[in-house]
């Protein structure tokens, strides 16, 4: 799944001047990848290393297999799901934690264990089996990119087996609990689906995850926001049909871009800067380096 990688010239000088377009963007797209699964087998090696009991509890090395052959078949889908920005937050935690001795209230095992998770996320997209672990947190499994399915309410963290099968249905089982839920279907009390935000304006079309259940989201420095009501939802579709409205018309040159490279958005409680002004509800804010990754998303609160 490894191979060298470097960016071209063109293509930095771009970043730099703040004049990226849609083929700069994929290169860097294509360099988080990279970084990835660099970090990716970063973390199995150290795993081997530090902690091999809670590698072969959360069975890293067999989702980590499963993961590699999704990739010798549906290489995009990999690139897509292993390039997502959470992807390299949740890679960075596991490689911190395991600088830190686990308890019993917070044990290291179900962290590695959430490789199975993105890999379902993987097989629900390509429409093929699939059996990984995956951790259960407050009683929830939460499939990056797609939606969370609820099991029960037990606090503890837990590891379940998932199923994906052809037809698209998912079973998560553990201990005497077994739910099967079909994604494609919409929510249920068992699943409840991630949300997009669309727009279009004219003949550009944007379309982003607003993704309020990652559990390594918190990584953009300030509190995340719970996870959202209907009322909320509407509330950031009608904001980013109009917000749309505006940069396609005004700057249609960097809404080309956003249109390519934006791809999902977390959502903070509040601002972090309170009591600043702005003629806008919506505060989008650009890139920050950050050590836990947040390339291809842009940060948004609702002002109080």
């Amino acid at each position: 799944m490894i191979s060298y990688h470097s960016i071209r010239e063109p293509w930095i000088s771009q970043v730099l001047s703040g004049t990226s377009g849609p083929q700069a963007l994929a290169e860097l797209r294509s360099a988080q990848f990279s970084r990835h699964l660099v970090l990716l087998r970063g973390l199995l090696d150290e795993v081997e290393k530090a902690a091999p009991g809670d590698g072969e509890r959360s069975r890293l090395e067999h989702n980590y297999a499963a993961l590699a052959d999704l990739d010798a078949h549906h290489r995009q889908l990999v690139v897509d799901a292993v390039g997502y920005p959470y992807v390299g937050a949740w890679a960075t935690t596991c490689l911190m934690l395991l600088n830190q001795p686990g308890t019993e209230a917070h044990p290291l095992w179900p962290d590695p264990a959430h490789l199975g998770s993105i890999a379902v996320s993987v097989a629900l997209a390509a429409g093929v089996p699939l059996e990984v672990t995956v951790p259960i947190r407050n009683g929830q499994v939460m499939i990056p990119r797609t939606g969370t399915v609820r099991l029960d309410d037990r606090p503890e963290a837990r590891l379940a087996t998932a199923r994906v099968a052809g037809d698209g249905g998912l079973t998560v089982a553990v201990d005497d609990a077994c739910v099967r839920v079909r994604p494609a279907d919409g929510a249920t009390d068992d699943w409840r689906p991630l949300h997009h935000l669309r727009a279009c304006h004219d003949g550009l079309d944007l379309d982003v995850l607003l993704d309020d259940a990652d559990p390594y989201r918190s990584c953009h420095e300030v509190a995340v926001a719970e996870p959202l009501s209907g009322a909320d939802v509407a509330h950031w579709q009608a904001m980013t049909a109009s917000t749309w409205h505006l940069l396609v018309a005004r700057h249609r040159m960097r809404a080309e871009a956003l249109a390519y490279g934006l791809r999902h958005h977390p959502v903070a409680q509040r601002s972090p800067r309170p009591g600043r002004e702005h003629h806008h509800a919506v505060r989008v804010l650009g890139h920050r380096a950050h050590p836990a990754e947040s390339r291809g998303s842009l940060r948004l609160w609702a002002d109080p």
